[in-house]
């Protein structure tokens, strides 16, 4: 691994840095989005130690639940969904991730990524949702959250289907510099999160 991915990948420790220093002050909905960012940290501090397929695919698939519950959680409260809805939709995710782990644990094939494609789809739904509806009032704080998420779902899904259809040797190469730019998402995201961490409205306070 690179220098400048180590570096880009280890810079999730500046969102989670202005999440700690605003932790006593903001709603708890940012203190999920918060155990996500760890949950990424940490992941990304175990590929760089166990190199093995094995093991990166088994701590993707481990990430991908824990990123797929806290921006459902995130999202689907922003929208202001009833609790019901909430809970199938939380179910379905962990339905999906679950069907994913189990295939990776017997096979270790990446081709099992491909559902969590269907997660992304329906994440950037729901954010889109958010940044679009007329009736809920999003502040800057929430859109510079919801936009590096769908930006980043959009990419990831997109690459993936042409990766599927389209990879062989002769295209590697291509493949490999467009995976690079993922690196620059996360990066110009992680800015976008620590802004959004700074500027959380404070939570209220009741009597």
């Amino acid at each position: 691994m690179s220098t400048l991915i180590t570096i880009s990948n280890l810079s999730i420790l500046i969102p989670i840095l202005f999440w700690v220093y605003r932790f006593k002050d903001i709603d708890k909905i940012y203190h999920i989005f918060g155990i996500y960012l760890i949950s990424g940290l940490i992941t990304e501090i175990l590929l760089m130690v166990f190199g093995e397929k094995y093991i990166v695919l088994l701590t993707s698939s481990i990430f991908h639940f824990f990123e797929s519950q806290c921006i459902l959680y995130v999202f689907l409260s922003w929208i202001g969904l009833k609790n019901n809805f909430r809970k199938i939709y939380h179910l379905l995710f962990f339905i999906l991730v679950s069907i994913e782990f189990i295939y990776l644990f017997n096979t270790a094939s990446y081709n099992v990524f491909r559902i969590y494609i269907l997660i992304t789809i329906i994440l950037v739904i729901l954010g889109i949702k958010n940044l679009s509806s007329e009736n809920l009032k999003i502040n800057i704080s929430q859109k510079l959250i919801i936009i590096p998420v769908i930006v980043y779902f959009i990419y990831y899904s997109i690459l993936d289907i042409l990766m599927t259809l389209l990879y062989s040797k002769g295209t590697k190469p291509i493949f490999i510099n467009l995976y690079s730019i993922i690196n620059l998402i996360n990066f110009l995201s992680y800015i976008s999160y620590s802004l959004a961490f700074l500027w959380a409205p404070k939570k209220e306070k009741y009597l």
